[in-house]
């Protein structure tokens, strides 16, 4: 049900916010509008309006979700483990920062605890083949540090070890995010290990 305050339209699961100082007021980061609703100064043309954080207490948590109160409305949040670790016990505070999925049937939100996770987890969904899903299962199936290091040193067989991820997926995200995401490490791209053998494997695949 969607929830209306002061000219403000709030949609729970994923929320269009007309107004950013109502955002403000209920603890939600608002992203892409200035207040009274003008376009802000990051502002893209053709860009929706989206939830960019959310702060409350924490209703219910599970591995893969969390339901998150703001002001007693309820947001059902998609975490990776990386999160679910660092979300304190029911009735405790939390800041998440939110990726706004939008699909022609649906809004899903998804909660990270840090920049990077959420970072990774964008990159992760830019390559083909690899939605929010599959974005999560990565960021669930090992550390973000050995993770990254598995991309960096083109490392097919470390990534092939996450549930659901085969060696033509795990060469494809090699290929596309060694430099992407390189920056998160001191070692760089073009001296990474085994960096040219997967480009043309990726490429062929």
């Amino acid at each position: 049900m969607p929830v209306r305050s002061g000219g403000g339209l709030l949609v729970c699961r994923g929320a269009t916010i007309r107004n950013s100082r109502f955002a403000i007021r209920r603890g939600l980061g608002y992203n892409g509008m200035a207040p009274g609703g003008r376009p802000g100064k990051d502002h893209k043309q053709g860009e929706a309006a989206v939830i960019a954080s959310l702060r409350g207490h924490i209703q219910e948590k599970k591995p893969d979700a969390v339901v998150v109160d703001v002001l007693g409305v309820g947001y059902l949040l998609q975490i990776p483990l990386s999160t679910y670790y660092k979300v304190p016990e029911p009735g405790g505070e939390h800041f998440f920062l939110v990726h706004t999925h939008v699909r022609e049937d649906q809004i899903t939100l998804f909660g990270f605890d840090t920049r990077r996770e959420l970072d990774i987890f964008r990159a992760l969904i830019s390559v083909r083949g690899c939605g929010p899903r599959t974005a999560l299962t990565v960021l669930s199936g090992m550390e973000t540090d050995a993770l990254l290091q598995c991309l960096v040193r083109a490392d097919v067989g470390g990534l092939s070890r996450i549930p659901g991820i085969g060696p033509k997926t795990a060469e494809r995200l090699i290929f596309e995010l060694k430099e992407k995401l390189s920056r998160y490490l001191e070692i760089p791209p073009e001296a990474a290990p085994g960096a040219e053998e997967a480009a043309p494997a990726a490429e062929a695949a």
